[in-house]
């Protein structure tokens, strides 16, 4: 009896294995699978690194920063540069008017210079003012923003589903740049409290207010 049992089990094992889908390249799109892979192997490597400094996690990308070891050399480390040399890039921090770039090679290959990248969802630029990542945050508010305006016009919403709105499509915007908001200057501050004013202005119809309330 527990022979047969055992048999019907290894039959519809191997019946269940062969429906199931080639993973080899990823999971589908909207798969249950995905998420717990991605638990799974990010708890895995991050517990396997014994020298992990910093792990920071934007969504689903994820950044290792290592504590160096006093046995790692340059010699070591650039060689391994080649293996993904197409997507190798660096960037010079500056606050000069015109620093003096060098060119870095890796096995005769140039390292491409890069004035901004894109860091967990930041883009970090060369002299770290921020310019371009502010700017693309509020061209995601005002277009965002817009529809306040188009909807309150018509007299659709009311002030409650406004604000449910606000904390849905525009608060977390305003979430993102939490981090880099203490080193902002001044001038930056105040156009991003302006451009809150204005949307508030907009979902409570204060369209009598000035421009500082």
């Amino acid at each position: 009896m527990a022979e047969a049992k055992t048999t019907e089990l290894s039959s519809l094992y191997r019946r269940l294995v062969k429906k199931l889908p080639d993973w080899s390249k990823g999971v589908h799109q909207g798969s249950c699978v995905g998420p717990v892979w991605f638990i799974v192997f990010h708890y895995d490597l991050l517990n396997s690194v014994s020298n992990l400094h910093f792990k920071p996690l934007f969504a689903d990308d994820l950044a290792v920063v290592l504590s160096p070891s006093v046995t790692w050399s340059s010699k070591v480390l650039i060689p391994y540069l080649s293996q993904q040399i197409t997507n190798t890039f660096w960037t010079l921090f500056h606050r000069q008017i015109s620093p003096t770039i060098p060119t870095i090679h890796c096995e005769n290959n140039t390292i491409a210079q890069v004035p901004k990248f894109k860091y967990l969802g930041i883009t970090l630029d060369a002299r770290l003012s921020f310019n371009f990542h502010l700017q693309y945050i509020k061209l995601k508010i005002q277009k965002n923003s817009t529809v306040f305006k188009r909807l309150s016009s018509t007299r659709m919403l009311s002030t409650e589903i406004s604000h449910k709105l606000y904390y849905t499509y525009i608060r977390p915007y305003y979430q993102s740049i939490l981090d880099i908001h203490p080193i902002l200057s001044s001038s930056k501050k105040q156009q991003l409290e302006a451009l809150n004013r204005k949307i508030f202005r907009i979902i409570n119809r204060w369209y009598d207010a000035a421009n500082d309330e």
